[in-house]
């Protein structure tokens, strides 16, 4: 089985944020969904950026409320199968220059999401978005964006063992 999913998404972290509390952001059915059919243990690491949006938010959202915040839905994971969550935070503009697309790459295999994890907010599906999924032969690159987004000075992160 995969064990390890990667989403690279620099809105998934202000949207969960500012989602209607009736709603399910994106990310926790994202996260939900991923649980629930596991057969085994996950691993996951999350890439979002510091977003004007994100940065206007009050209270302030830091690293620490925002790990707060991954162990609150954690509480709510149907099968416990995700032992743990890794989000790395980076400038927007880093984005922009590096990687614009949203994707999850399971293992070897990766799912470009047009609208990245907003897809799965509310619930229905409120927006159309493109998505495509890719197999191994496209993973290096991805893979390589993932290090290049890890290594930069900038990255913050924060890992929550669930």
């Amino acid at each position: 089985p995969i064990k390890t999913i990667v989403l690279v998404d620099r809105y998934s972290i202000s949207q969960h944020h500012v989602c209607p509390q009736h709603y399910l952001s994106g990310l926790e059915r994202f996260l939900r969904l991923l649980d629930d059919e596991a057969s085994g243990n996950r691993y996951v690491t999350v890439f979002s950026a510091w977003t004007p949006e994100l940065n206007q938010l009050q209270p302030h959202v830091t690293l620490e409320t925002i790990g707060e915040e991954i162990r609150r839905i954690a509480g709510h994971l149907p099968r416990g199968h995700t032992k743990r969550v890794r989000v790395v935070m980076l400038p927007n503009a880093l984005f922009g220059d590096l990687h614009h697309d949203r994707f999850i790459r399971f293992g070897e295999y990766v799912w470009d999401l047009g609208i990245g994890v907003k897809v799965f907010e509310g619930p229905t599906v409120a927006e159309n978005s493109a998505a495509t999924f890719k197999t191994c032969l496209l993973a290096p690159t991805y893979q390589e964006v993932e290090v290049t987004m890890q290594q930069d000075a900038r990255a913050k992160s924060i890992e929550i063992n669930l």
